[in-house]
């Protein structure tokens, strides 16, 4: 059920697990454990539609690299920033989950196949196609070829698009009518109250912007806040920062147009745009193998053509996942977005071609973005600035840090795509990102495109590392220092790959409903 923390009358309220933040990681995890006997409470900051005030807890002061306004890269509200979430889905690959000698702070606790089984699952959270990402199997469901690349060093990648899923409105009747769930709306979370003797948190305080107050208590707890807020709350309560680590290594995923390709139109770049296989919206883009990675001690990235997608293709995707619903007898969500997708798409449709014509009668050009991993990095940061919001909590002072191992890597990566198209016999490529003597950080608007900007993809700010010196978060995501708090979503990430990380978030967050049924 749903409750509004503004009309509550009592002051204290008691449950089994109360978790914090109705986000990706927030609901599924709410939804794992709807079927067992535990006592759920979901605190969510917002309502049910985005609100002003509430949003402008997010605010924050950006003293790093030039980046997004806080108050606009994350949403605060049910169902959290999914309610802009573009869709993107991939698995990290398995060597993201190594150590990399030549990565600092990299590793993670657990390998690629203990998350193998909560990815599949996660993949029907997400509404997307079969977990499988090998580029042959997508190439023959979609009938449309690979780039004919030298058996050398660059391969195709793809991910899959999920509708997008907005977890508030996709699952919002299954956390209505669990038994076992109170979801408490616009219940901001002002204090963890941490029994320092017992190194167990007791209660948290929840406080509206109508100054209504109460208190929850728990046996468990967890923040699932998001990737800066979670580190936020910690700090603001000096809770896992016994070794100055909460908030630090903060990570992006670096988006540069990194290089323009010159390809003869007879060559099919079809596979390389977003477009409908068998049902599941997909696309290709180019990537280095792993060994590659290695010899040459770079960081993972992917890089995708930036083709004109065809108005027919995406107003047949649009079409079937509104008559699909329809069928079922039931409106999409996001109706209203969709219907404008397909009337945008209509008006297209006519004169659209698959490829980027620039008039000439033999030759194509293509950009190509970068979408690189970022390593971690101790001075990349979040701290507390000296501002308060509107419940008189300090706001965040985030600085965003790049290192020579990320610009060096970027660069690199185009080089060596751009030898192979070139060793291939495919086209010739002008690579713009720039090397390392080149101009990377000077004060330029975000919309520079020369200048790398961030995906707000918010991650690493509560690394999880089973050494306390190393991580906030021990492999299950437990706090060092404490026997009852637990952090869910992307800041736990020790590293962040090139991959978005939405998906990562849905499967880590199935992995901890199986710990904490294992404590009961």
């Amino acid at each position: 059920m749903f409750l509004d923390a503004r009309t509550l009358d009592r002051k204290r309220y008691d449950f089994d697990i109360c978790i914090i933040g109705a986000g990706a990681a927030g609901i599924t995890l709410a939804r794992a454990l709807r079927d067992s006997k535990k006592r759920l409470c979901l605190l969510e900051s917002g309502g049910f539609e985005p609100d002003a005030d509430t949003q402008s807890l997010y605010d924050g002061d950006i003293v790093g690299l030039p980046y997004y306004p806080l108050d606009s890269a994350r949403l605060r509200y049910f169902g959290g920033t999914t309610g802009h979430w573009g869709g993107c889905c991939w698995p990290l690959e398995e060597n993201e989950f190594k150590k990399r000698d030549w990565v600092p702070h990299s590793g993670w606790p657990f390998s690629r196949k203990e998350l193998d089984p909560y990815y599949v699952k996660a993949q029907v959270v997400c509404e997307l196609g079969p977990f499988n990402y090998d580029s042959e199997y997508w190439s023959e469901e979609s009938d449309r070829p690979i780039l004919p690349l030298a058996d050398g060093r660059v391969v195709t990648k793809v991910y899959q698009n999920s509708p997008p899923t907005r977890f508030g409105n996709k699952y919002r009747e299954d956390i209505e009518t669990a038994d076992n769930i109170s979801a408490i709306l616009h219940a901001n979370v002002t204090e963890i109250a941490l029994d320092t003797l017992n190194r167990t948190v007791d209660k948290v305080t929840v406080k509206t912007l109508s100054d209504n107050t109460f208190d929850v208590t728990a046996q468990l707890f967890v923040v699932a806040t998001g990737g800066l807020e979670n580190a936020r709350l910690l700090l603001l309560n000096d809770i896992g920062n016994q070794n100055d680590l909460v908030g630090r290594y903060f990570m992006e995923h670096i988006g540069l147009p990194a290089s323009t390709l010159l390809l003869p139109k007879k060559i099919n770049t079809e596979f390389y745009q977003r477009a409908p296989a068998d049902g599941t919206e997909i696309r290709a883009g180019l990537g280095l193998k792993p060994e590659v990675l290695a010899r040459e001690k770079i960081l993972n990235s992917w890089s995708g053509l930036e083709l004109k997608r065809s108005a027919a293709v995406k107003l047949q995707y649009e079409w079937k996942y509104i008559s699909t619903a329809i069928s079922e007898g039931k409106l999409p969500d996001n109706f209203r977005f969709h219907l404008k997708k397909i009337l945008n798409d209509l008006r297209q449709v006519y004169g659209d071609k698959w490829n980027n014509d620039d008039g000439d009668d033999e030759w194509i050009t293509i950009p190509v973005r970068s979408h690189s991993e970022q390593s971690p990095n101790p001075v990349s940061r979040v701290t507390l600035g000296d501002e308060l919001d509107k419940l008189g909590q300090r706001k965040i002072k985030f600085d965003w840090q790049l290192t020579d191992l990320d610009r060096r890597s970027i660069r690199r990566a185009q080089e060596i795509i751009a030898a192979e198209i070139g060793r291939s016999d495919l086209g010739r490529v002008q690579v713009l990102a720039p090397d390392e003597q080149g101009v990377w950080e000077s004060p330029r608007r975000l919309s520079d495109v020369t200048y790398p900007n961030g995906s707000w993809h918010h991650m690493g700010t509560t690394r999880m590392h089973n050494n306390q010196k190393h991580g906030v978060v021990d492999g299950n995501c437990r706090v060092h220092g404490t026997k009852n708090l637990y952090i869910a979503g992307s800041s736990v990430f020790p590293t962040s790959g090139f991959n978005n990380p939405t998906l990562t978030i849905v499967a880590m967050a199935f992995r901890m409903a199986d710990h904490l049924r294992s404590l009961s």
